[in-house]
């Protein structure tokens, strides 16, 4: 039962470490805009769980200096920002690199069929000429 007390207040003092990083992401509307709306829907699949193992990960980082919160909240507004950015820059060598492959499967089709054209009248020159010999021999 002890132990089961213990489990309780991480999980109280993680409500209270959720509670204190919540005014200053509202500094930050235009992210809180595409948050919420990601954590709601993990919310309501794990309500208790995914909230106390995110806020355990920033009470952690963010308790050994109270000036952290406020210099921590831009740095991961940052790190977000490079991170969207950084995806944006591997979905654009995606979409460039799935080009460049149409655009090499184009030029080896078209190099495919001149060569099919090509030995369609190579065998009908042979026929031609195998013709011409078996009626003259």
């Amino acid at each position: 039962m002890h132990s089961a007390l213990e489990s309780v207040d991480p999980l109280s003092r993680t409500q209270h470490s959720t509670t204190l990083p919540s005014p200053t992401l509202s500094q930050h509307d235009h992210f809180l805009l595409s948050l919420p709306s990601q954590q709601s829907s993990s919310s309501s699949t794990r309500p208790t769980t995914t909230p106390s193992s995110t806020s355990e990960g920033r009470m952690k980082r963010s308790s050994p200096s109270s000036e952290g919160e406020c210099d921590g909240e831009p740095t991961k507004v940052q790190k977000r920002q490079k991170n969207t950015e950084a995806a944006r820059r591997y979905r654009q060598r995606k979409v460039d690199r799935v080009t460049e492959l149409e655009e090499a499967l184009k030029v080896v089709s078209e190099e495919r069929d001149e060569l099919k054209l090509r030995l369609a009248r190579a065998e009908a020159m042979t026929d031609v000429l195998k013709g011409m010999v078996g009626k003259s021999g």
